[in-house]
């Protein structure tokens, strides 16, 4: 029969690991999921009076679409991040965040003209 090698806390290095890899699957994966889900900030550029003007256009969701949802640009929905949500419905906090901020991602502009409408940062 084996000793296993006790930590100073009294557990074993193999239950240590596997401790380690759990906290990663649980808190880990999800954590990183949230921060930035699967869609990407769109960054649009054109020129107006011989000078390149570009901005920035950010993921909404639910509970931001007031703020920055703007008219001049088309958004879809990102289905990895509904698929996520589906997946980890269960751990609540997912879902909520992956569909109150980062449900519709921007794809192109709808119009050239975006100065001043809301959504865009500089």
């Amino acid at each position: 029969m084996k000793r296993f090698i006790r930590s100073q806390s009294g557990f074993t290095l193999v239950e240590l690991l596997i401790v380690t890899i759990l906290l990663l699957i649980f808190i880990g994966i999800p954590g990183l999921i949230c921060t930035g889900g699967c869609g990407e900030d769109k960054r649009v550029c054109y020129e107006k009076d011989d000078k390149e003007v570009c901005h920035t256009f950010e993921q909404y969701g639910l509970i931001d679409s007031g703020k920055l949802e703007n008219p001049n640009v088309e958004y879809d929905v990102v289905v990895g991040n509904v698929i996520w949500s589906i997946l980890l419905v269960k751990t609540i906090a997912v879902p909520v965040i992956l569909v109150g901020w980062y449900l519709y991602e921007p794809v192109g502009p709808k119009n050239m003209d975006l100065i001043g409408v809301p959504g865009a940062k500089g």
